[in-house]
Formats: structure tokens, C-alpha cells, sequence
């Protein structure tokens, strides 16, 4: 049942240069691609991890700041909103999913006073913890037209029409509690046009 295993003699130097390439090597079990990433989280842990490919590679990193970054300043109305969060410290950060369109972000739309958020998530499972590494980023989405937002399947009328709009982003720098974010970041402001 077992097969011999040969040995072979190798040189000392060539089996130096083997531990050290095999102990340097960076140990990752992240899944290959971003979308298996964010649809099945660790069963273990709870946590979701943002992947080296879910960072674009125009993602600018601010030392020692976690920011937003609009793909536009300016959408048509039902088009997708697309953005790109950084984490520029050199930890780890934590937040949940299940805010806007189900994703880690808040979508705000200005009302002439305050900001009001546009949450909707209809996945019927409590929110996953989402943890960005130091150096990571994440690129979110929200789709005005998702039955998330309310939106009849088939619909084509936005869930949002024309105004101003900002993203928000709150995170923490620990694992738990959950559902505590005490810091927060913004987009700029954007305007949504008919």
C-alpha cells in the first residue's frame, strides 16, 4: 500500500537554497478569484478577506489613511456605482456586509439638509465580517437597478434617480465586536444625472 520513497543525494548547497525558498515562500490558502471569495466566507471564522485580485491596479494607497476612490464623479441615472476602497494602515480593519446593494459600503443621497443613507440587503442572513489586510483593497459595486434596493425583478426603473450622492465606509480596528464602526470615511460627492 505504501510506495518507497528513493532518496537522492543532493548537494548541501542546492538543499540550503531549497529549505530557504520553501521557508520565504508566503503562505496564502486565498481562493483564486475574488467572486468565490466574496460569495462563500470562512464557515470557521466568520470572516471574508479581500484578495490581492480585487484591488484595480490604478488603486492608490495613502499611508496611514483608508480611502474611497469613485470610478466617476458623475453616473447616469441606473448606472452602476463603482468604487474602490484602500486600507492605507498597516493593520488590519474590519466591517460588515449587507449595507447598500448588500455590500460593505453605505450609499448616501443628499437631501438638501442632511445625508441620507440607501441601505437594502435581502439575503436573509446575518451581515459577514469583512476583513481588508494592510496594503488591500476592495472594489465594490452598487447597481441601482438590484432587488436588493427594492427593485422589481425585470424593472428598469432605478432604485435612485438624479441628485447628489456619497459613499461611506465605517470600519474597526478589531475583529469584534460586531456592528461597532467607529471610524468612517467618505467619497467625494457625486451627482447622479437623468
Amino acid at each position: 500500500m505504501c510506495q518507497k520513497i528513493k532518496r537522492i543525494a543532493l548537494p548541501a548547497t542546492m538543499l540550503f537554497g531549497l529549505v530557504l525558498a520553501v521557508a520565504c515562500a508566503p503562505m496564502t490558502t486565498q481562493p483564486s478569484s475574488a467572486a468565490a471569495n466574496t460569495e462563500q466566507a470562512s464557515s470557521t471564522t466568520g470572516l471574508e478577506t479581500a484578495t490581492p485580485d480585487e484591488i484595480p491596479p490604478s488603486t492608490v494607497f495613502e499611508p496611514g489613511k483608508v480611502t474611497i476612490a469613485l470610478s466617476a464623479l458623475s453616473y447616469a441615472e441606473g448606472q452602476m456605482i463603482e468604487a474602490t476602497l484602500a486600507n492605507g494602515l498597516e493593520q488590519t480593519i474590519y466591517t460588515e456586509d449587507s449595507k447598500s446593494d448588500c455590500s460593505i459600503v453605505s450609499l448616501e443621497q443628499w437631501n438638501g439638509q442632511v445625508w441620507q443613507p440607501l441601505l437594502g440587503c435581502a439575503l436573509g442572513r446575518a451581515p459577514l465580517v469583512v476583513a481588508i489586510g494592510p496594503g488591500l483593497g476592495r472594489r465594490v459595486t452598487i447597481n441601482p437597478l438590484s432587488t436588493h434596493l427594492g427593485v422589481s425583478p425585470g424593472s428598469t426603473e432605478p432604485a435612485f434617480g438624479a441628485g447628489m450622492y456619497r459613499v461611506k465606509f465605517t470600519y474597526r480596528l478589531d475583529p469584534g465586536p460586531e456592528g461597532e464602526a467607529p471610524y468612517e470615511v467618505y467619497s467625494e460627492a457625486f451627482d447622479i444625472r437623468p
